[in-house]
């Protein structure tokens, strides 16, 4: 290692090294985070859209057992 940094090329070429193990580290580091943050709101959304699925099925269902009631009370 210090026959590479004895000269000026090595030199340059220990720095570029050096850079570009900080440049990848920070991208990945970037990456892996919005990977992170992507997860997070797909799993928001599924749940978002698995409630407004249960709340519409409970509507529906509130909805016919109130018809099926009242046609229930006609017929009486």
């Amino acid at each position: 290692m210090s026959q590479i940094s004895k000269n000026e090329r090595g030199f340059l070429l220990l720095t570029a090294m050096i850079f570009l193990a900080f440049c990848t580290n920070i991208l990945l580091t970037a990456g892996v985070a919005y990977d992170s943050r992507y997860r997070a709101y797909n799993a928001l959304k599924i749940a978002a859209i698995d409630q407004t699925k249960e709340v519409l099925y409970s509507m529906e269902k509130e909805k016919n057992d109130g018809s099926t009631e009242i046609i229930e009370e006609h017929k009486q």
